[in-house]
C-alpha cells in the first residue's frame, strides 16, 4: 500500500544512464513538519533539560548504558548489487521506560571507499521510508567524495520497513479505503473521519505498545544510540525531507552531540498540522503552477496555445468527473479522483518527470486513462495513507480542528489553491483529529544551543513545503547557515550540482557556503 497525494519522500535516488543525478519520488510519504519537544518530555527522555546529553549525567548513564553500550553483529547483506552490512540494534520501546519492553531496528551500511572520515547517518524522509534500502541508492547519487569519505549508515525508524513495523488487521483498512478522499461536504468529511478513526483502533490493537511510539522524539533518541554503537563521538548526519525533522530534534535533544549536519528541503519546528497543510498546499499548487508556465519548453506538452488558466480549468473539471464517475480503463481498472490526484502531484515533484506528467495529461485528453492509472501506482481499494506514515504524524503534528474547521480551512485555501485545497487539506492525509493516541510534540522554535554549525537548504518553489520553512529553520538554530537553490524540486542534493556540491565540502571538509550564497538553476 501507499499513500495516496504523499508529500514526497526522497525514496529512490539513481543515476540514469546519462550520468544525469535522478531521484525518482515515491510518492508515500509527507514532509510532515513537525514542532519541538516539550520540556517535560525532553528531560524524561534525556534524564535532564532540554539538551542535557546522558552521558554527561550519571543516572542517565545507568539508564541507558544496556543501550549505548551494545555490541552489534555486522554481516554482509547485499542489496541491488551493492556491498552491504546490517545489523540490529535494541532501543527501548518507550524511552521513559528502559527496563520495559524493547525494539530491534534495522540497519545498514556502505562501507567507505576511500580515505574514512568516519560514518554519515543518512534519512530519506517519510515518515517511515526505509533507511535501510535508501543505502544502496545513496552510493549512486549522493556524490563520489562522500562515498570515499563516510560509511554510510541507514535505518528503518521504528515502526517501519524492518524495525517491528506497525500491523493492522486484515480487512481493517477496507472502510477507510471506501471513503471519499476528497471531501466536498462536512456530511463527507465527517465520513473520511471515522474511517480513519476506525482504521487507527484497529492497527493500534494489533501493534502493541510500540504504536503510541513511533514518535520524531523517540527516532531522535533511537539516533544517538546508533552514533553510539558507531563508535562515533559526535553524529554526522544527512535528513531530507521529513528526515529534516529528525535531525533538528536530534540537534535539539543532544545539540553537543551535533557533528556535521546537513538538513535539505527542511522545515519549520514551529508548526501545527493545520500551518503545514496549509503550507503543503501552497508547495503543491506552486508546483503544478510552474508546470504549466513551462509549457512551452516542452515539446509533448499537451496545453500548447492554452493559458495556464485554461489548461487548470481543464484538469479541475476532468478532477471533478472522477469523483462521481471514474475513468475508465481500456482492458479493464478505473482511474478514481484521488487516484488522479496522485498520479499527477507524484509527476509534479522533481521537475525531471514533468515530461512523464506530459504523456499522462496528453492522454487523458484523449480519453485513455492508462497512463495515469500506471503513474498513480496503485488501486481503488487502497487506503489513503499508510500506517507506518500516518502514526509518526499524528504523534508529531498537534491538530485540535473538527470536521467543520476542517472544511471551512479546505474552502479559504481554494481560492489560492484551486487544485490541491480541498484533497490536501480535507483528505488523504489528515487522519489526526481523531487518532487514538495524543500527540506528543510541542511546536516552538528549535535553537539547538552549542550545537556545530548546521546547514538548512532551502529551494524556492519547494514542490513539497515553502522555502519559508527553511528560512524559518535557519533563523532558529544558533548555529544554522541557509543555502538556497532558485528553482523547483524536492531535495537540493539531486536538484542541483551546485547544492550537492555545497552539502559535500560542509560533510567533508566542514566548510559551509557563505552566507547568501544561492545555486541558479
Amino acid at each position: 500500500m501507499r499513500s495516496r497525494m504523499g508529500q514526497g519522500s526522497l525514496c529512490a535516488m539513481k543515476k540514469p544512464e546519462n550520468g544525469r543525478l535522478a531521484w525518482p519520488v515515491v510518492v508515500l510519504v509527507a514532509v510532515a513538519l513537525a514542532g519541538a519537544v516539550s520540556t517535560a518530555a525532553a528531560g524524561a527522555m534525556t534524564g535532564g533539560r532540554t539538551g542535557q546529553d546522558p552521558h554527561g549525567d550519571p543516572a542517565g548513564q545507568r539508564r541507558f548504558a544496556k543501550f549505548y553500550g551494545q555490541a552489534v553483529t555486522w554481516t554482509s547483506c547485499d542489496i541491488e548489487a551493492i556491498p552491504l552490512q546490517c545489523a540490529r540494534v535494541r532501543v527501548p520501546v518507550d524511552w521513559s521506560r528502559p527496563d520495559g519492553p524493547v525494539v530491534s531496528l534495522a540497519v545498514s551500511r556502505h562501507l567507505a571507499t576511500g580515505s574514512r572520515r568516519g560514518s554519515l547517518l543518512l534519512d530519506p524522509g517519510g515518515p517511515g521510508a526505509s533507511g535501510v534500502d535508501f543505502v544502496p541508492q545513496a552510493v549512486g547519487g549522493i556524490g563520489a567524495d562522500l562515498v570515499a569519505a563516510y560509511d554510510l549508515v541507514g535505518w528503518d525508524p521504528r515502526g517501519s520497513g524492518r524495525s517491528h513495523p506497525l500491523t493492522c488487521p486484515a480487512g481493517a483498512d477496507a472502510a477507510f479505503a471506501s471513503a471519499d478522499g476528497s471531501p466536498d461536504t462536512l456530511r463527507e468529511r465527517r465520513a473520511y473521519e471515522t474511517a480513519a478513526a476506525g482504521w487507527a483502533r484497529a492497527c493500534m490493537r494489533a501493534s502493541g505498545p510500540l504504536f503510541a511510539h513511533v514518535d520524531s522524539l523517540s527516532t531522535a533518541r533511537d539516533m544517538d544510540v546508533l552514533r553510539a554503537v558507531l563508535k562515533e563521538d559526535r553524529l554526522d548526519y544527512a535528513g531530507y525531507s521529513y528526515g529534516t525533522v529528525l535531525g533538528y530534534h536530534y540537534a535539539d535533544l543532544f545539540p553537543y552531540r551535533v557533528g556535521r549536519m546537513v538538513l535539505d528541503s527542511a522545515g519549520d519546528p514551529t508548526l501545527d498540522y493545520r500551518a503545514w497543510m496549509r503550507g503543503n498546499t501552497s508547495a503543491k499548487e506552486d508546483a503544478l503552477n510552474g508546470y504549466l508556465r513551462s509549457c512551452d519548453d516542452r515539446a509533448g506538452c499537451p496545453f500548447h496555445g492554452m493559458t495556464a488558466a485554461r489548461a487548470r480549468d481543464w484538469l479541475l473539471a476532468l478532477l471533478k468527473q472522477a469523483d462521481t464517475t471514474p475513468l475508465p480503463v481500456t482492458g479493464g481498472g478505473t482511474v478514481t479522483q484521488s487516484m488522479l490526484y496522485d498520479a499527477v502531484y507524484g509527476q509534479l515533484i522533481q521537475p525531471h518527470t514533468w515530461a512523464r506528467l506530459d504523456q499522462v495529461l496528453a492522454a487523458l485528453r484523449h480519453g485513455d486513462a492508462g497512463p495515469a492509472l500506471e503513474a498513480s501506482g496503485e488501486k481503488d481499494t487502497d487506503p489513503p495513507i499508510t500506517i507506518a506514515n500516518a502514526a509518526p504524524l499524528c504523534l508529531d503534528l498537534p491538530d485540535h480542528r473538527d470536521a467543520r474547521q476542517v472544511m471551512a480551512d479546505a474552502r479559504r485555501g481554494e481560492r489560492r489553491q484551486p487544485v490541491f485545497s480541498r484533497p490536501t487539506i480535507a483528505g488523504t492525509n489528515t487522519v489526526c483529529a481523531r487518532w487514538p493516541v495524543p500527540p506528543v510534540v510541542r511546536p516552538h522554535p528549535v535553537g539547538a544551543y552549542g550545537a556545530a554549525p548546521i546547514l538548512v537548504v532551502g529551494i524556492t518553489h519547494d514542490t513539497a513545503g515553502p522555502y519559508a520553512w527553511a528560512r524559518s529553520l535557519s533563523r532558529q538554530l544558533t548555529s544554522g547557515r541557509l543555502l538556497t537553490y532558485d528553482g523547483y524540486g524536492h531535495g537540493a542534493v539531486i536538484a542541483s550540482a551546485c547544492a550537492r556540491t555545497a552539502e559535500g565540502r560542509y560533510l567533508i571538509g566542514g566548510v559551509l557556503p557563505a552566507p547568501g550564497t544561492v545555486c541558479r538553476t
